[in-house]
């Protein structure tokens, strides 16, 4: 039952009892007052079109533990550009809820994940607006097949909600990956493993069906920083600085994510029990690491 629902029939109970129920329309009028209010507030997030990015104009998407937080230090150095933490990403993983429609869900955390965007973005015009996320944050979206029959959650995100931003993903090492997820966070390596895997999802979705993206691994970009930070910038069409280059220890990262400099021991492949392997040994292959 939607809040509007609720605002109507509160309205309607105070509205039937007459003259002798003063201290039940005392009680109802406000309910339902609050209740459209809350309601209104809520729709009008929607309200902005899945069409159209102002100033957002491109997301840095990535599996945890993948590479995101460093090429986002990076990129903040850059003084065109305005790049955001997870900004919203809670949003899109269902805090708060918005709607308590589950037929809605999608549609609900996108629409206000992609105006709370729009909002920030204006704020720091004229730069180009960026927002960094993880797959493990998009994997919330799937809460919708979890009530529904399913849904593509990776091609209607990209294809409806933010249809011509651009998308830089950078791919990391599963093996070193999941090894890092399980050693940060204690996550069982099963739970670790499905995670890179997701994120493979989302990177073979835009390397076969989306043409707005520019891919790199975090491993090239340990070797050759320069290099890839200068491809990147192309793909925004900005020009590199040299400032992009010491930026890795930025307060915009938690303090446990910063580092001192591009640390190339950690391109080697960690290694993990035999089982994780073989169930990500074809998501190695397709991305070229075995």
């Amino acid at each position: 039952m939607t809040l509007m629902r609720v605002g109507a029939i509160a309205t309607q109970s105070a509205g039937c009892a007459g003259h002798e129920t003063m201290k039940a329309n005392d009680i109802f009028f406000p309910i339902a007052k609050a209740c459209r209010s809350l309601a209104h507030k809520l729709e009008s997030l929607g309200d902005t079109p899945l069409a159209g990015d102002g100033n957002f104009k491109f997301l840095v998407l990535g599996a945890g533990r993948g590479g995101t937080s460093l090429l986002n230090t990076c990129l903040t150095a850059h003084s065109g550009l305005r790049v955001e933490y997870e900004f919203a990403a809670k949003v899109l993983m269902g805090y708060p809820l918005c709607q308590p429609d589950t037929g809605c869900l999608f549609d609900e955390r996108v629409k206000r994940f992609k105006a709370e965007c729009l909002r920030e973005a204006e704020k720091h015009r004229p730069l180009l607006w960026g927002n960094k996320l993880t797959t493990e944050q998009l994997y919330g979206l799937e809460d919708q097949n979890t009530f529904n029959p399913w849904t593509d959650v990776t091609a209607r995100f990209f294809s409806e909600v933010v249809p011509e931003i651009k998308v830089i993903f950078i791919l990391r090492d599963g093996r070193s990956c999941v090894a890092s997820k399980v050693r940060r966070t204690g996550q069982p390596w099963v739970t670790a493993a499905f995670r890179w895997k997701y994120g493979v999802g989302v990177y073979k979705y835009l390397r076969e069906r989306h043409g707005n993206n520019h891919c790199l691994k975090f491993e090239e970009l340990l070797a050759d920083p320069a290099g890839e930070l200068r491809k990147v910038c192309a793909f925004l069409g900005v020009e590199f600085e040299d400032s992009m280059l010491h930026n890795t220890q930025d307060s915009i990262m938690p303090e446990e994510y910063r580092q001192p400099g591009f640390i190339k021991e950690k391109a080697k492949p960690a290694g993990i029990p035999e089982e994780v392997y073989r169930f990500i040994e074809d998501d190695l292959q397709y991305c070229g690491y075995v």
